[in-house]
């Protein structure tokens, strides 16, 4: 359900950009002022490349933002590996102290 909504909400957004894009195709000149660069280009080239500019920043910014969780996740996740490995140790041990305990039971009582 969370795939099917995700695809809806990126297919509403597809529709709206590319109604935006048909919609604003009047020729805008961009010029960069200390040089002679003059670059005529519809409206929705400069918006789209800003927004993607935009998007990949933000993108960016949150995955080294979550460095920190990813780095503690990792530790949690090499930690519950030990314990699982000292829990199966120490459940061996305790098996083989209970079969002990079981013959040295019926040793005495035989």
């Amino acid at each position: 359900m969370k795939y099917v909504l995700s695809w809806l909400f990126m297919a509403v957004v597809g529709i709206i950009v590319l109604l935006f894009s048909i919609s604003n195709r009047d020729l805008i000149v961009i010029e960069f002022w200390p040089s002679s660069f003059v670059f005529e280009y519809p409206v929705y080239f400069p918006v789209l490349i800003f927004g993607l500019v935009g998007f990949l920043a933000g993108g960016t910014i949150a995955w080294l933002s979550a460095g920190t969780n990813r780095k503690n996740a990792r530790k949690a996740k090499r930690r519950a590996s030990v314990l699982e490995k000292d829990l199966a140790t120490l459940q061996g041990k305790i098996e083989k102290l209970e079969q002990e305990n079981k013959a040295l039971y019926t040793k005495e009582n035989n």
